[in-house]
């Protein structure tokens, strides 16, 4: 279970990568969007496997639902970072660029 949850919460982190990393509010809005809906299914499948484990073991699902909840915010926050870092250095629009669309790809 644990190796699910760890899984889910790196994808949701580059999901989260690829919001902080939009420029503008329409671009924002979009992958937003296309993200919520991304992330609402893995919630609910996850919420149901953890509600089938929480049966059968004593893992610390609280903990488990957090670190999921947790992985896009950290990863909003990481892209915002790169966005702001990068407009600074020479060719940091090249490094934002690769970033979206590596995940316009997956």
């Amino acid at each position: 279970m644990l190796a699910l949850v760890i899984a889910l919460s790196f994808h949701s982190i580059f999901d989260g990568l690829a919001i902080g990393l939009q420029s503008n509010l329409q671009s924002l809005l979009e992958v937003f969007v296309a993200i919520s809906v991304h992330k609402s299914v893995f919630a609910f499948s996850l919420g149901i496997r953890l509600s089938e484990t929480r049966k059968c073991t004593d893992d610390p699902v609280y903990l488990y639902l957090f670190g999921f909840a947790a992985a896009t915010p950290i990863g909003i926050t990481v892209g915002i970072l790169i966005e702001h870092l990068a407009t600074g250095l020479p060719g940091g629009h090249i490094i934002v660029g690769i970033l979206q669309s590596w995940q316009r790809e997956h």
